[in-house]
């Protein structure tokens, strides 16, 4: 049996791949210290995957940019949590897109979309609003693309207006009833690289 010698500064680890890793205390091979392994060792738990990078200018990154903002930190936390589901479930979808060639009519798109939840729909339009407010005052962009994106009206019977409950557990403020709604992006013609927001009727 191998011999350890144990200082104040020895360290043990229970390493599986792709686990995190498990520090174990103690001395080597004693009883304690193989219980400890074999409890971590049926506990082991696969590490969270990195998220992917964003990509400089693009909407995923201003996003980011927003939730380190003062303004986004000034909410509530329940404020915070709903606004923040609605544009990460944003960014699944058009996160890579170039945030400076979003238009008024891209937006009216992704509300129209939701036409039979308008306050879902208004949810959505009202944080693109914010964003792009904080982005102008803080020179990332010199417009607001959702300005002049009406809400929609949900004082007719059978609406109400929804709490901040009822908008958090709404699934996905981009996604319509029925088939999924297909998106694509397309580069203007001899112009790589600069992509334009677009909606296809294909994948």
């Amino acid at each position: 049996m191998k011999t350890w010698t144990v200082t104040a500064t020895s360290a043990f680890y229970f390493k599986k791949r792709g686990c995190k890793k498990v520090r174990l205390k103690g001395t080597p091979w004693t009883p304690e210290f193989m219980e400890q392994y074999e409890v971590a060792k049926l506990n082991a738990a696969p590490a969270a995957p990195e998220a992917e990078a964003a990509a400089p200018r693009s909407l995923k990154w201003l996003f980011e940019a927003y939730y380190k903002s003062a303004e986004f930190k000034s909410l509530d936390a329940r404020t915070q949590r709903v606004r923040r589901g609605i544009l990460d479930k944003v960014a699944v979808k058009a996160g890579h897109l170039p945030f400076a060639r979003l238009e008024g009519k891209n937006i009216r798109k992704w509300r129209d979309a939701k036409a039979e939840t308008p306050e879902a729909a208004n949810s959505l339009v009202k944080a693109l609003r914010q964003v792009f407010g904080w982005a102008v005052e803080a020179e990332e962009v010199d417009r607001k693309p959702a300005k002049d994106v009406s809400y929609l009206k949900s004082g007719s019977e059978g609406f109400h207006s929804w709490t901040l409950e009822e908008v958090e557990k709404y699934e996905d403020p981009l996604s319509a009833p029925g088939p999924a709604w297909p998106w694509h992006s397309c580069c203007t013609r001899g112009s790589a690289g600069r992509t334009s927001f677009s909606l296809g009727t294909s994948m």
